[in-house]
């Protein structure tokens, strides 16, 4: 199954060059990019530890955890095409996101994390196999241009 570790060299290029080069759609590559580098809630970027990129089934999963077998990546391709598929029949980007995330700017993806306990108060344990635990305590704002896309 082919991979990409997600460090940040490799995500700090252009969009456009990302997509050309690994063949991974630009909306995807936003939403990376939105999730691991600085972001709008001026978080740091990641270095230690990111994680890896399932090219199948445009799915991250943590970069120590086994291969997801062959039924999990079919699912999550599964999953990630139907809810593409939904957000564009709607005329948004993302299904997670809704009416605020326009047609051609975000995309959403699966996550693969792995055996583990993912139960209930378990969340920054979650984020923090992901290279994320950062967006755990950070404080988003929400601009007025923002505001104004949710009317």
């Amino acid at each position: 199954m082919a991979t990409v570790k997600l460090d940040s060299h490799i995500l700090e290029r252009d969009a456009r060059t990302i997509t050309e080069q690994l063949n991974i759609q630009s909306p995807t590559v936003k939403t990376l990019q939105a999730l691991f580098l600085r972001s709008s809630a001026q978080l740091e970027p990641i270095h230690y530890n990111p994680p890896i990129f399932l090219l199948q089934s445009s799915s991250i999963a943590p970069s120590y955890t086994d291969a997801a077998p062959q039924d999990v990546t079919d699912y999550l391709e599964k999953l990630v095409r139907a809810a593409q598929q939904t957000a564009e029949s709607h005329y948004y980007g993302s299904f997670v996101a809704g009416q605020i995330s326009e047609s051609d700017e975000f995309a959403d993806i699966g996550v693969w994390l792995g055996e583990g306990n993912y139960q209930r108060n378990h969340e920054k344990e979650i984020l923090d196999k992901l290279g994320l635990v950062a967006w755990a305590d950070a404080e988003v704002s929400v601009g007025v241009q923002d505001l104004k896309r949710c009317r």
